[in-house]
């Protein structure tokens, strides 16, 4: 398969993007010339002989050390898969699937783009949903990873207009494609649910539409698209990749998969600033 012709496309964003509370994401930068003081207070705390001469920053070529960042951030930031757990404790009268219990193989297959964004500030039907996938020429089957294109990522810096405009996904709509054995959604807005203006009408009649009950019986969800999951974790954050064939529809239907977990020379995350490490 890795000797096929294809196109890779990176579906990343910037952890600093998006950045809304409760979800952050702040990062410092460690230089290279800290990162040769910390490194030999490191050797030298673990010198066992009293008699061993220290090492100080000096002592690296050129004064310089590794470089590295400090992050802290909430595992929701940037792109990010939200395990089943996210949106209820229970699926089906069962414990819902933590990040570490959602299997690799619902995060890979193949990759359907439905264009959505003529349904900005609206919910998405069963009927949209059965009419894009007739205009694209696809056929969803268990494993097929449907990816929602809402247009909202346009406006991810402006925290009104990425969440307001963008297209919901109705409960209809979505038991539609849980019933088709659909594991895995992708979207490239603020959340998975449905439009702001369905939650604002819900809210004035005092029934909160935030989160429908039928992400409960779902599996995942994959955010505007590592390692860094940890057990009994809601969400991992991830690196989302297409992989797409020269003789697929042009963007419309691809490999999708995450671009594995990061070794100690990986990139966990992505900054906008291309220079930091």
């Amino acid at each position: 398969m890795f000797d096929e012709p294809f196109t890779t496309i990176d579906c990343g964003v910037f952890l600093d993007q998006a950045n809304y509370p409760p979800w952050g994401f702040t990062s410092t930068l460690v230089p290279h010339e800290r990162g040769a003081a910390a490194m030999a207070n490191f050797l030298n705390v673990r010198m066992t002989d009293p008699d061993d001469e220290r090492i100080n920053r000096r002592d690296f070529p050129e004064a310089l050390g590794l470089a590295w960042m400090d992050v802290k951030m909430s595992d929701h930031a940037g792109n990010h898969i939200d395990a089943p757990y996210h949106f209820g404790p229970t699926v089906a009268g069962e414990p819902a699937k933590t990040i570490d219990q959602v299997p690799l193989e619902w995060t890979m297959g193949p990759g359907v783009r439905l264009d959505f964004r003529g349904h900005s500030g609206r919910d998405i039907t069963v009927a949209d949903l059965q009419a894009e996938i007739v205009q694209v020429g696809a056929t969803l089957s268990p494993g097929t990873i449907v990816l929602l294109w809402t247009g909202a990522d346009e406006h991810i810096d402006d925290p009104e207009k990425y969440w307001q405009l963008q297209g919901g996904l109705s409960v209809q709509g979505l038991n539609y494609l849980l019933d088709q054995g659909i594991k895995l959604i992708g979207i490239d807005a603020y959340a998975m649910d449905v439009s702001f203006d369905t939650m604002e009408a819900a809210k004035g009649r005092r029934r909160p539409g935030f989160l429908p009950a039928a992400l409960r019986r779902a599996g995942p969800r994959a955010h505007a698209p590592g390692e860094a999951h940890e057990p009994g974790g809601d969400p991992t954050p991830d690196r989302v990749l297409l992989r797409r064939h020269p003789d697929e529809a042009a963007g419309r239907q691809c490999r999708v998969g995450p671009a594995g977990r990061p070794g100690p020379h990986q990139p966990l995350h992505r900054h906008r600033d291309g220079n930091r490490p």
